[in-house]
């Protein structure tokens, strides 16, 4: 693989790719999008749209708008009566995990969504992240302060 000369980025030297890797048709479009949750617009002061009637269906648009294969989506809320049935309709499959309520209320989470005629789900593993701070050593206040109640879930 030849490399570019004077070409960086961090650092980093670009590598060109090998030709033979430009003609393989083993490719795949991702998307990951905050589509910040209807719960919280409520606090905002400056947006287009606070309604969630109009926001959802202008947010479906963008994102079929993209083509992708697999969606990732943060700040997801009204996944069983909106998200799901819609990505369904497109042809996706859905994993979804709700933030964990240690700390507070949530109504959002995180969803994956993966094209079904391109990919089949064989695993997908929920995590807290509550639980990455097990260490009691640096006392109950470090452990409180530590939560966050967020999530993520991973796909095989």
């Amino acid at each position: 693989m030849a490399r570019l000369e004077g070409t960086c980025w961090e650092g980093r030297i670009w590598i060109n790719a090998s030709p033979e890797s430009r003609t393989r048709k083993k490719t795949f479009r991702m998307l990951s999008y905050n589509i910040l949750s209807d719960y919280k617009t409520s606090f905002l002061h400056y947006t287009t749209t606070r309604n969630w009637d109009i926001r959802k269906k202008c947010l479906l648009e963008e994102i079929k708008s993209y083509d992708v294969d697999i969606l990732c989506l943060q700040d997801v809320d009204h996944y069983q009566d909106w998200w799901r049935p819609q990505l369904t309709l497109l042809g996706y499959d859905t994993v979804f995990k709700q933030r964990t309520q240690s700390k507070n209320f949530h109504y959002e989470g995180v969803m994956i969504a993966f094209r079904r005629d391109v990919f089949q789900l064989f695993k997908s593993q929920p995590f807290e992240l509550n639980n990455a701070v097990m260490n009691e050593d640096r006392g109950r206040a470090f452990l409180e302060r530590s939560k966050t109640d967020d999530v993520g879930v991973i796909v095989f």
